[in-house]
């Protein structure tokens, strides 16, 4: 498991890395693996402490349910 310090400049360019793909998964069409993308990065967010963590989730969940994939 990769862990960072706040001094190692990864730890100040793991936000940045997250927005990106953030963005690179909005223009993603609704897709299992865009699901499965957004859970994953909702939760990665929950770990920095990133507000937008429940707004991804929960847009995760809703195109699982719109497109009736099967959400574990």
């Amino acid at each position: 498991m990769l862990r960072y310090s706040r001094e190692d400049r990864g730890w100040r360019e793991y936000p940045l890395q997250l927005e990106i793909l953030t963005q690179k998964l909005g223009t993603m069409p609704d897709s299992e693996v865009k699901v499965s993308g957004l859970r994953s990065l909702g939760l990665a967010l929950q770990i920095i402490s990133d507000g937008k963590s429940q707004q991804i989730l929960e847009q995760s969940l809703a195109i699982a349910l719109e497109e009736n994939f099967a959400i574990y």
